[in-house]
């Protein structure tokens, strides 16, 4: 039976342990002083001992082979001046598997690869990130790789003077330079908890490899969508406006905008808030933290919508907001006892509609064609487009913005301003559509369209002289064997020093064809019209009266008081001959919906439902009943 004795490593420390494996070379050597093995093994730990027992001749497998190994692991190079590395010898005094070994000599090999990272050890609060530390090679460092979470950063800068670092490790090629630096830009890395990895690659291709945790502090991201908010517009030809600002630590990078959870497209960014930079200093590009983007809305349904954006910042860091829009539309449909068809055989019948066109650099008003006459009349044209105002319910007050805003529209679009008589007339506008119950947008889109911008003369107002009782002096003047009683007018050859009163009308009410100014002048005088803002409430009063919340008639949409039919009534009672007289007046509104505060209204369009669509829809109703 053979000999069986317990062996006895012993490996001194021997610096810094490593998380690399640490090359041994191991050697057997006889009483007779002959080496008979020469062998190389890695050691990590304690497990890995056990290797030992395969490279020595004839070592039982069953054998164990403890190992003492005293570790020294220290971020100070001050505590390992003692543990520089050199040959250790282990003692075997007894006879091995009939060997007779009197030693057994573990030598280290004394210039493995070394790295270290001094920094960053700390939490890092807004600043940027600096990796800091030495590398030591046998056959020197060639480069130093970053990683920022596997990500690779950049090279670090080698060859920096570390006298200290070669004192405690002599011999390695370069040592004296062995130390690396990166700076990374704290507007790369984003907050949060992240793995920094250097690797060290020696010229004789060989690496080593560090990792060391960080945590990255920096100021939260902001973000604020300003519109829209609450009821909008949708459906609207013009887009919607997502407008806002956003901060982020480092800048930001892009804003993606997203619709019930869709990406739409990205915003335009970088427009100037000094205002958000003032109440939220130290972030990079505060001053120009805005963003905008116009949202087509042409084709988005009814109903509540989720706007939400995705801010991204230049470190890559990601923050979100959102908001919930409502659909300021709300759709009433009016059932009639009559087709399309039919409605439009009596609108032909009449032979009153007319139509402009431009004839050789001229605008003449000629009669409409049958086509013109039902593509007009047909709702299904309009109703995904801005002249979808034809079919506005105008029979109630609608909440304004304030009246500088409603002003300085006015100022955009009148022309002469000052001498405009719908100058600063915004208060005017909104009280007498609040006294008379009609849509104060419709008021000015009408006003527009009557006056020209106000233009025409009857807006500009005409002097009517008075006697001296102040009261206007009448004349007589027959029209069509008609006799009319007119006002007197000023003009360049009534006398200087005569009394005169100006009066002004908005609508040409009370003109007649054969004498517009003299008809519309003494309306005007006889209703007591005499400044910009009594004209403008005399033609919301006659207009409601007359059209909107007539009894009779109820034309409350500029659809109806254009093409105004029923059965009992006829269609004698429309407004204008011209078939695109409700279009026109559409197409100013939609220019001046952003003056209605959305928060505080509601839209109601009335849209046609014929006899023959209504009678379909009920029997279809019927058979998918659930």
């Amino acid at each position: 039976m053979k000999n069986r004795s317990k062996l006895i490593v012993v490996i001194c420390a021997i610096g810094i342990i490593s998380k690399e494996a640490i090359t041994f070379n191991i050697y057997a050597e006889e009483s007779e002083g002959k080496l008979n093995n020469n062998n190389s093994i890695e050691i990590k730990s304690n497990e890995d001992t056990k290797k030992i027992e395969s490279q020595l001749p004839e070592l039982d497998a069953n054998k164990e082979l403890d190992i003492e190994s005293p570790k020294v692991n220290t971020n100070d190079l001050s505590d390992v001046e003692s543990t520089k590395p050199g040959v250790n010898q282990v003692i075997k005094t007894d006879n091995y598997e009939n060997k007779n070994l009197d030693k057994l000599l573990i030598e280290e090999s004394n210039l493995y690869p070394r790295l270290w990272l001094e920094s960053p050890r700390e939490k890092i609060i807004n600043k940027d990130v600096e990796v800091k530390g030495w590398a030591l090679n046998a056959s020197g460092v060639n480069e130093v790789k970053v990683y920022i979470d596997n990500q690779y950063i950049n090279n670090a800068k080698v060859g920096m003077y570390r006298p200290d670092v070669d004192g405690v490790y002599p011999g390695y090629k370069d040592g004296k330079n062995s130390g690396f630096e990166l700076i990374i830009d704290k507007n790369d890395i984003s907050s949060g908890m992240h793995t920094v990895k250097v690797e060290a690659i020696g010229n004789d291709g060989s690496k080593h490899v560090e990792e060391l945790p960080i945590e990255v502090e920096k100021p939260q991201p902001r973000a604020w969508i300003e519109e829209p908010s609450g009821n909008v517009m949708l459906g609207s030809e013009k887009g919607l406006q997502i407008s806002g600002w956003a901060l982020n630590a480092s800048g930001v990078k892009k804003i993606e905008v997203y619709m019930d959870g869709n990406y739409v497209d990205d915003a335009s960014i970088g427009i100037y808030r000094p205002d958000v930079n003032t109440a939220y200093p130290g972030y990079i590009n505060g001053d120009y933290s805005g963003f905008r983007y116009i949202l087509d809305v042409s084709k988005v349904l009814y109903g509540t919508h989720e706007i939400s954006i995705k801010v991204i910042g230049n470190d890559d860091s990601v923050s979100n907001c959102k908001t919930t829009i409502n659909d300021a539309k709300v759709i009433e449909k009016q059932y009639l006892s009559y087709t399309f068809e039919k409605q439009v055989e009596e609108q032909i019948k009449k032979n009153t509609d007319m139509k402009f066109i431009r004839v050789d650099g001229q605008t003449k008003y000629v009669k409409a064609t049958e086509s013109d006459i039902k593509y007009y009349m047909d709702y299904n044209n309009f109703k995904n487009s801005k002249d979808i105002y034809q079919f506005l319910k105008i029979d109630t007050y609608r909440n304004m913005k304030d009246t500088n805003t409603i002003n300085n529209y006015l100022k955009s679009v009148l022309k002469d301003y000052e001498n405009n008589p719908l100058k600063n007339q915004g208060e005017g506008f909104v009280e007498a559509a609040r006294k008379y119950n009609i849509d104060p947008i419709y008021l000015i889109a009408h006003t527009f369209l009557e006056t020209g911008y106000g233009s025409s003369n009857l807006a500009k107002g005409y002097e009517v002289i008075l006697d001296e009782n102040n009261n206007a002096i009448y004349y007589d003047k027959i029209i069509d064997g008609k006799t009319y009683k007119f006002v007197k007018i000023k003009d360049k050859n009534t006398p200087e020093g005569t009394k005169t009163i100006k009066v002004y009308n908005f609508f040409g009410i009370g003109a007649i064809d054969s004498a517009p100014v003299d008809g519309g002048v003494t309306t005007a005088y006889k209703n007591g019209w005499t400044s910009p803002r009594l004209g403008i409430e005399g033609a919301a009063k006659w207009i409601s009266e007359g059209y909107i919340h007539r009894p009779k008639f109820n034309q409350n949409t500029l659809y109806d008081m254009r093409w105004y039919y029923s059965y009992e009534n006829g269609n004698w009672h429309q407004y204008a001959t011209d078939i695109n007289w409700a279009k026109s007046i559409s197409g100013l509104m939609y220019k001046m919906e952003h003056l209605y505060d959305l928060q505080k209204v509601n839209m109601t369009y009335k849209i046609p439902e014929y006899k023959t669509e209504y009678i379909k829809s009920f029997i279809y109703n019927i058979f998918n009943k659930k």
